[in-house]
């Protein structure tokens, strides 16, 4: 219990974090430049690193082989149908208006691969999602394609909070997805620990930073529909981390509740 009231201080702090962001971009951020008109930009910096260290805390809090993340999860099931809908709309629109025809491809594949996570999580047998490896090198490759992109096209200067933001956002994404694999792939590792870190980081990266910013943006008329449904479909994944870390919090698969072990014990 006090395990999953501290995740939800952790997630309290990432809706913090965003409010801050939105306050930040709307009055203290010229959005065009991506420069800041107000304070150091160090401070942005520190409360990114402060998000990363409480995702580490998170991460250290986990089981090393949570059982909800192993076996039939009803909520990370959600969460996956959520982000194959979100990324496949993404890749949908990137693909009729000719925004990039690889990474429409790589994000219609991350969709699917996505809803068969959400298919095995929600399977009546309870067994981890038995997914390939090239079906999960596939699902995944439009992270690595995603942080090279933008590392290329936006990345000029660390003074440009925003355009830094996307690529840390897009590595993020990155993370979590490689611990995913390695969780689904082979269960029997001590693997919830990293999970938890890496689930948090995207959630805080992703979701409560990188979403205000593109709303923001694209409120403002600086840029267009497609980047701000990209962002929204890194934001779902963050909440997939976020479900991660959280259930990874529970006991391992070979543990048992107290009250069960008690009463093997008196009998």
């Amino acid at each position: 219990m006090m395990k999953l009231f501290a995740g939800v201080l952790l997630l309290a702090a990432g809706v913090l974090a965003s409010v801050a962001r939105w306050l930040d971009l709307v009055n203290f951020t010229d959005l065009q430049t991506g420069f800041v008109t107000a304070g150091s930009v160090w401070v942005r910096y520190a409360v990114l690193l402060l998000l990363v260290l409480l995702a580490a805390l998170g991460g250290r809090m986990a089981a090393a082989r949570p059982h909800r993340v192993e076996r039939r999860a009803v909520l990370l099931a959600l969460l996956a149908f959520a982000g194959c809908a979100a990324f496949a709309v993404a890749g949908g629109l990137q693909l009729v208006s000719g925004g990039g025809a690889l990474a429409a491809l790589l994000s219609l594949i991350t969709g699917w691969w996505l809803a068969s996570l959400g298919i095995a999580w929600i399977s009546k047998k309870g067994n981890a999602p038995a997914l390939g490896v090239g079906s999960a090198i596939a699902g995944t490759a439009l992270f690595f394609v995603l942080t090279l992109q933008r590392f290329v096209q936006n990345y000029s200067s660390y003074h440009r909070v925003g355009p830094a933001l996307s690529v840390f956002s897009a590595l993020a994404a990155l993370w979590f997805a490689a611990a995913l694999v390695r969780s689904t792939l082979f269960p029997q590792t001590d693997n919830g620990q990293r999970l938890a870190f890496a689930g948090l980081t995207a959630f805080y990266l992703c979701t409560c930073l990188e979403l205000p910013q593109a709303l923001c943006l694209w409120l403002a008329g600086q840029t267009t529909l497609v980047p701000l449904l990209q962002s929204g479909a890194l934001a779902v994944l963050g909440l997939l981390g976020a479900g991660c870390a959280l259930t990874a919090f529970g006991r391992q698969p070979d543990e048992q509740p107290v009250e069960q072990t008690g009463a093997k014990r008196a009998e």
